[in-house]
């Protein structure tokens, strides 16, 4: 298996502000599946390092792939062009698997405990938690409410906490 890319910390983005490809890369990465195999620590480290240099918070989604719910949020925001370009704007969004091949305990043991999934943490740059949201909060038939979770994300932006 080929190993994801990282963003280099010690190196400045190429041009001012403009992330370099690998950091695109890294940060895209994050948030391409709940990966059992992903090294959660790791990849907090690459979350920080972007966040940082953008400016931007952290989510962090806990779930996995056979999470029916999981895949339903991935598909609500994945769908929603608005959204989604708001979130990638203000968020570096982390998918942290949970499940029985990974359930990533010493990574989570900094984290109030979850019982229940998709489950996301809201960090600072700096991965201090701001804010535990439990999706379902939001959830409208079979899905979520649009207007509940825009405001949630913008609520996790301009929280000062």
């Amino acid at each position: 298996m080929q190993k994801p890319p990282v963003a280099d910390p010690t190196q400045p983005v190429a041009s001012g502000n403009t992330p370099t490809a690998a950091d695109i890369a890294a940060a895209a990465a994050l948030n391409a599946q709940f990966d059992p195999g992903r090294d959660a620590v790791a990849d907090l480290a690459t979350a920080k390092v972007e966040a940082k240099r953008g400016g931007k918070r952290i989510i962090l989604n806990l779930g996995s792939e056979r999470c029916s719910w999981c895949r339903v949020l991935d598909e609500f925001i994945g769908g929603d062009a608005e959204m989604r370009s708001f979130r990638d704007a203000h968020f570096i969004w982390m998918k942290v698997n949970v499940s029985a091949e990974n359930k990533n305990e010493m990574f989570l043991a900094h984290f109030p405990k979850v019982k229940i999934y998709p489950h996301l943490f809201v960090l600072d740059a700096d991965a201090k938690l701001l804010s535990s949201q439990f999706p379902a909060d939001f959830q409208k038939g079979k899905s979520y409410d649009r207007r509940k979770f825009f405001a949630f994300l913008r609520q996790s932006v301009s929280s000062k906490n």
